[in-house]
């Protein structure tokens, strides 16, 4: 059986509650505890962990929020990540959600089925990322995306918007999702460590670039399904000399 490797960091009551939970309804997993974050720190950097799942504060330890937003800008910027606090001002949690872009936050004293649909979700986001997928974090869910199948999206910031289009034997398929605080930079960084196919064409638009099959001198690039997305000028040259490679 393969294992995923969980990361909990708290203290001796809570982890025991948390493994009682996990062994309750998972069999998948292996579990790594840490009583300080500091602990919890080194633990991370030294093996290989798929969900996190760590205190704000730990008596008077270092603050877990800024620990897990330094991660995000130091190399763990997908790791699925939940947090478990006493603090429950709503501002305080939204600013966790926003900036650290966790799966969720649990208050104590832990509730059995909110903590179990957490992990499920968390979970599901590691093995995602194992599988090829980039995936869109989005709050207390996620958006995969298969590069076998992405062909293109259209991202509309002004309206939190993103359409995402995939082939299924050349024919479009089509899903939307409501997405808060997207860019096409941002989309990008995602699909980054999985590919170097995702590309900007256009303004707000990102094609695959392993489905381009031609131009059709009329600013559209010609991808799989003979379907047409819009090249911008800015784009145009460098996606020129892109399809005369293929």
């Amino acid at each position: 059986m393969t294992y995923l490797v969980l990361l909990i960091v708290s203290d001796e009551k809570a982890l025991v509650k948390l493994e009682y939970f996990i062994n309750e309804f998972r069999e998948d997993v292996k579990v790594l505890k840490a009583q300080s974050l500091v602990e919890g720190l080194r633990i991370l950097k030294e093996k290989p962990i798929d969900v996190l799942i760590t205190e704000t504060s730990i008596e008077s330890d270092e603050d877990g929020y800024e620990i897990v937003y330094d991660l995000r800008n130091g190399g763990y910027e997908r790791l699925p990540v939940i947090f478990l606090t006493s603090n429950d001002d709503i501002a305080f949690q939204l600013k966790l959600f926003k900036n650290t872009k966790c799966i969720d936050c649990l208050l104590h004293p832990l509730d059995q089925m909110e903590f179990q649909d957490a992990l499920d979700i968390a979970l599901k986001f590691a093995v995602e990322l194992e599988q090829g997928f980039f995936v869109v974090p989005q709050g207390k869910s996620s958006i995969p995306i298969d590069l076998r199948t992405f062909l293109y999206a259209e991202i509309r910031k002004g309206e939190s918007k993103i359409d995402v289009y995939h082939c299924d034997h050349f024919a479009g398929e089509k899903w939307s999702e409501c997405l808060s605080e997207i860019s096409v930079k941002k989309f990008l960084s995602f699909a980054e460590p999985y590919t170097n196919s995702a590309a900007q064409c256009y303004r707000g638009v990102v094609v695959n670039k392993k489905k381009i099959r031609g131009y059709d001198g009329k600013g559209n690039l010609i991808i799989d399904g003979n379907q047409r997305v819009p090249l911008g000028d800015t784009y145009e040259s460098e996606f020129i000399d892109f399809i005369k490679t293929i």
